[in-house]
């Protein structure tokens, strides 16, 4: 399997890597640095001679991790 990275487009840094693929405009949210951050995703890309996948994703506003937050397991 390809390795999967996660490139924030503002910051235009990796800020994770993940073992699924996801599709445009879906939201995931990513541990980076200590806190939970919620990110759109924009682009996916495969690049080749990294052996990867690029997904480009842009910081959104944590709607879903307040919601996941308040659930009852």
């Amino acid at each position: 399997m390809k390795n999967i990275f996660i490139i924030d487009i503002d910051t235009k840094e990796r800020v994770g890597m993940i073992d699924f693929l996801p599709r445009r405009e879906e939201r995931i949210i990513i541990n980076y640095h200590g806190r939970n951050l919620e990110y759109k995703v924009g682009c996916v890309v495969c690049h080749p001679s990294e052996n990867g996948i690029l997904v480009f994703v842009n910081l959104v506003d944590n709607y879903y991790e307040k919601i996941i937050k308040n659930i009852k397991w």
